[in-house]
């Protein structure tokens, strides 16, 4: 977590996660929007990640208290431009690894109306030797996607969103 981190321990961590990226996939492939752990971070820290070249941050803005501590502020939009910060911040709507599977698409229907929908997962969960694995979470991934997919909604990497609205 980045809640108590310098500038210079963000800056160095998001520049050397850049690197690799690069070095094993490829820079077309190199996504300027993340969510950082816990969804927390300094104001130092965030000024890091900008100047890193992040330009979007998921984190956890809404009263729901299945979900994490809240980070960068709190807003209601799917988005918000901080000109504070230079950051696009994209309000997450559900970790699917927090709720059984018959939770998964009540919770999608509840929000099926707003104009984004933003999801994540830990792939942590689908394997065995993962000591909180889910037997289940192949099913509730699957249970995610194919409602957002029959309910008209496509994947978008948040970069694009952004393209998209300016």
């Amino acid at each position: 977590p980045y809640m108590d981190a310098s500038y210079e321990k963000a800056f160095t961590d998001a520049d050397l996660v850049h690197k690799e990226i690069i070095r094993f996939a490829g820079e077309k492939t190199l996504e300027y929007c993340t969510t950082i752990h816990f969804c927390q971070a300094s104001p130092d820290a965030v000024r890091g990640f900008r100047d890193a070249g992040i330009f979007g941050l998921v984190g956890l803005f809404n009263d729901d208290p299945s979900c994490y501590s809240l980070a960068y502020g709190s807003f209601t939009e799917p988005y918000k431009y901080d000109e504070k910060t230079d950051i696009y911040y994209f309000n997450n709507d559900m970790i699917v690894n927090l709720f059984p599977l018959d939770e998964i698409v009540p919770r999608l229907e509840n929000i099926k109306d707003k104009e984004f929908i933003e999801v994540m997962i830990h792939e942590q969960y689908f394997y065995e030797y993962f000591h909180m694995y889910q037997p289940d979470f192949a099913d509730k991934v699957e249970a995610c996607v194919k409602y957002l997919s029959e309910n008209g909604r496509q994947s978008v990497f948040l970069d694009e969103l952004i393209k998209r609205k300016n």
